[in-house]
This record gives C-alpha cells, sequence and structure tokens, in this order.
C-alpha cells in the first residue's frame, strides 16, 4: 500500500481517535492497516476493551450490530454497509415471530452469527465455543426437538459422536417423524464404527423422506 496512503490513515486515526479491527477473513491489504485482527467474537471483545471513540469495523453487517449492542457509547462504523453474512441471512425477523407464535414455550437460542433484530427477539445468543453449556443449561423440560437436534449436530462438529448419538435420539424420541434427525443419528452411528445402527437410520431417513416428497408432488399437483 502507499506510504502515503498509510499516513493518511494514521494521521485520521489519531484525530479521530479510532481503531480498525478486521477480520480474519479479509484480504491482507485490509489486515496490514488494522489494529487488531480475529474472528467475529473475539474482535467484538476487543471492541469493548479499546480505549477509542470510534472504531472502523472491517467485517460484516451482524459483526458491526454486535459490537455496537456491546460498545453503546463508541461510533461503530462498517465501511461496507451492504457487506452481509448467508448465515445471519438464512432466517428473517418475521419467520422467527411466526415460529415463536406456532411455538409459544419454547425457548429460541440463536448463533452470535444472526442480526441485531434475530438476537432481540431470542432468549439466549451462543458462540461456537459456548453452544454446549447454553443449551444444557436450559431446563430439559423446556428443550425441544429442534434444541436436541442442534446440540447432536455441535457435538458431531466435535467429533463427540456418542454425545451426539444421545441427542438424536432423544429428538426421535420427542418427534419420530423428524427425517432429518435420523440421518444425522445415522451419521453418528457411522462414524462410532456401528454400521447396522448406521443403516437403520438411514432407512428411516430415505422412508421419511419418500413420504414427504410424494406428499409435496401431491400439493404441487394441486396447484
Amino acid at each position: 500500500m502507499d506510504l502515503n496512503v498509510l499516513k493518511q490513515i494514521s494521521d485520521l486515526k489519531k484525530k479521530k481517535n479510532a481503531v480498525i479491527l478486521a477480520h480474519n477473513y479479509q484480504i491482507p491489504e485490509v489486515q496490514d492497516i488494522a489494529d487488531f485482527i480475529g474472528d467475529s467474537l473475539g474482535l467484538a471483545k476487543k471492541a469493548v476493551e479499546v480505549d477509542a471513540e470510534m472504531i472502523i469495523f472491517c467485517g460484516v453487517h451482524f459483526m458491526a450490530e454486535t459490537a455496537s449492542i456491546l460498545c453503546p457509547n463508541k461510533k461503530i462504523l462498517l465501511p461496507d454497509l451492504e457487506a452481509g453474512c448467508s448465515l445471519a441471512d438464512s432466517i428473517s425477523l418475521q419467520q422467527l415471530k411466526d415460529w415463536k407464535k406456532k411455538n409459544p414455550d419454547a425457548v429460541v437460542v440463536s448463533y452470535v452469527n444472526t442480526t441485531a433484530e434475530i438476537k432481540a427477539e431470542s432468549d439466549y445468543c451462543f458462540t461456537s465455543s459456548n453452544a454446549v453449556k447454553i443449551i444444557e443449561s436450559i431446563d430439559k423440560d423446556k428443550k425441544n426437538t429442534q434444541a436436541y437436534y442442534g446440540l447432536g449436530g455441535i457435538y458431531n462438529v466435535q467429533e463427540s459422536y456418542a454425545q451426539a448419538v444421545a441427542m438424536f435420539q432423544t429428538a426421535v424420541q420427542l418427534d419420530p417423524t423428524f427425517m432429518d434427525a435420523y440421518y444425522s443419528l445415522g451419521y453418528s452411528f457411522e462414524m462410532l464404527g456401528n454400521k447396522d445402527e448406521a443403516k437403520i437410520n438411514y432407512d428411516r431417513y430415505h422412508a421419511l423422506k419418500g413420504k414427504f416428497d410424494k406428499y409435496m408432488e401431491k400439493e404441487r399437483n394441486k396447484n
């Protein structure tokens, strides 16, 4: 990067009492001028710690929102307002509100990679490092199939396949038609080397999926 540009950036940071936070995924040129580099959670924590009035957050929208929530007295600037995250965009506020109406007694646990409006409608917000503790802390009678399914998925990512099996088994006990849970259960058993149980659960998944596909085809033909 041009030395004159670097000096201008440095002078502006001093003048505005600002720091630049850059996500690990940013290009080298952006990381070179950043004061701190890290993942989304690490940068959010750093935003709280730094003694600055202004924070330029070189990341995506939800990251800047999270920093703003944690640092209400600091000005958070996002260089590209269109910088989005496919995971954060996977659910809308209206979708969550509709789901909560259908499941009024359910507990909403949202990943940190969600928008501020989704976090505001959630009971808990978790990261990959504390997801298990958060979900396990919820009263057993308040957990639903999705909670156990989600926890099983986390255990699979952590390669804790025995724990994953227990979570997926609980999920299908609560909802015997939960076809995705059967597939995940089959995968967990496969990773444990139990081919017989893996096949049983894969077969259950395919049987339910076949029924689901026929139902959807019938519905489409109605239209």
